[in-house]
């Protein structure tokens, strides 16, 4: 499969590929590191317009620049992932990430549970209804292409996954400027860049599993 390599230079882009080269492609010859377990890749040409996800992290990022108070009203509950919050917290006097997250169960569409969904910005549960939709459509295509790569009907997979839950994170990291410290004659001083950063980052991860009561085996085709 041709990818595309933005830089061979450290801290360069990873190879970039394309949906479109994936289906198109002798799936019997995709080379062996997209079949390995565990392994990312990033996808271009994936069908998602551009817009739509650069408006999910617009609407996201001023969620998150809301005042706290504002923000609470979407609280997880206790024991829970699901809402406005931190991941795993137990305690109040536990010591937290200085990160922020927002983790909603989009689908399926039924077990949707709105009042998680922000209301503000306003265009937030538009957007995110559209982001989530987008996502599922890529979902579906990829499961595809693995089953026909597999050898088996190609839609036996797609329907364990077409009313399958669907999980998506975002996360958001304040800006968290170096606090001037002065220092020790004679002392070392180790700074680490990934926590002392001046620019904000935002992610988001998007999870999808099979249908609830789903048993996961060995397929008969195979």
């Amino acid at each position: 499969m041709e990818t595309k390599v933005v830089s061979r230079a450290f801290a360069g882009s990873l190879p970039v590929d394309s949906v479109q080269a994936l289906a198109s492609k002798n799936l019997k010859n995709i080379p062996s590191r997209y079949i390995r377990p565990e392994i990312e890749f990033e996808l271009i040409n994936h069908g998602i317009a551009d817009e739509v996800i650069e408006k999910m992290k617009i609407d996201t990022q001023e969620f998150f620049k809301f005042p706290l108070e504002e923000k609470m009203a979407y609280a997880q509950l206790p024991n829970e992932i699901e809402g406005y919050g931190q991941t795993l917290v137990r305690s109040a006097d536990q010591k937290l990430d200085w990160n922020d997250m927002l983790c909603l169960f989009p689908l399926p569409v039924p077990l949707r549970n709105i009042r998680f969904w922000p209301t503000n910005p306003p265009s937030f549960r538009k957007t995110f209804d559209k982001y989530s939709t987008e996502l599922h459509k890529v979902t579906i295509y990829l499961i595809k292409r693995i089953a026909k790569n597999l050898g088996i009907d190609p839609k036996m997979l797609p329907s364990f996954f077409e009313d399958g839950a669907q999980v998506i994170r975002m996360n958001y990291y304040p800006p968290c400027v170096e606090v001037s410290v002065k220092p020790i004659p004679g002392a070392l001083i180790v700074d680490i860049e990934d926590i002392i950063e001046e620019k904000e980052r935002l992610s988001m991860a998007a999870f999808h599993n099979s249908k609830a009561g789903t048993k996961i085996g060995p397929l008969a085709d195979l």
